[in-house]
């Protein structure tokens, strides 16, 4: 793998981290908030929304390996050359996993603020379709147009209306975003039913844990 692709990469996973972190943080801090001071903690959760479609935006990456095996001539030259497989899978699993790491900070940005709101009764059910709408415009923008969290921050005025554009004009590119918000509320859904059940899992395995009585050593015999 080249250092490019590395760096590139480990950047790309870095920015898909800090909205998982930031909410973990803003779940947190808001818990002991009256609801009244909320207000106190918007800009760190803007800046939460601004980065939060870096993590999803990593689901697109998969795009990339068509051209790596292609580039590699894998379709064509079958299994003539010996590390032909090997590099098959190489970069099959190096994708998957890329893609995998932004679609579970995805969950774990979300769920700690999710968690938070069903707590404070606010109306999650009214609030899902614009949220994921939202994140399907930032990673078409990202995806087609090229802008990213920091035109978002400079240039917000720019980035709003190309949104609403994007938006209101009839074409492929309105059902692409409505089809991928669709996707991502679904991705979402099954991602935080599977993270429920990881826990339960280990919170079992702890508590049979901590049950088995400890092992004794039996004490030396004697010697009359």
């Amino acid at each position: 793998m080249r250092w490019d692709l590395l760096a590139n990469t480990l950047w790309d996973m870095f920015l898909a981290a800090i909205p998982a972190v930031l909410g973990w943080l803003l779940a947190g801090g808001m818990r002991s908030t009256p609801n009244r001071r909320l207000w106190l903690w918007a800009p760190l959760l803007i800046l939460w929304l601004i980065f939060l479609p870096n993590t999803c935006y990593l689901l697109t990456e998969l795009r990339h390996l068509r051209w790596r095996l292609d580039s590699a001539d894998l379709p064509d030259s079958g299994m003539d050359r010996p590390d032909s497989l090997q590099r098959l899978l190489r970069w099959t699993l190096f994708y998957a996993i890329f893609s995998g790491f932004g679609l579970l900070t995805f969950a774990l940005a979300i769920r700690p603020l999710e968690r938070f709101a069903r707590s404070r009764g606010f109306p999650l059910n009214a609030l899902a379709p614009p949220f994921f709408l939202l994140m399907a415009v930032g990673v078409y923008l990202g995806l087609r147009l090229r802008f990213n969290s920091w035109d978002l921050l400079h240039q917000p005025l720019r980035v709003a209306q190309t949104a609403w554009e994007t938006l209101t004009s009839p074409g492929a590119a309105r059902l692409y975003i409505l089809s991928f918000a669709v996707f991502l509320w679904l991705v979402y859904v099954v991602l935080d039913i599977w993270l429920d059940g990881l826990y339960l899992r280990v919170e079992r395995w702890r508590v049979i844990s901590a049950d088995r009585p400890a092992r004794r050593r039996p004490p030396p015999s004697s010697r009359n």
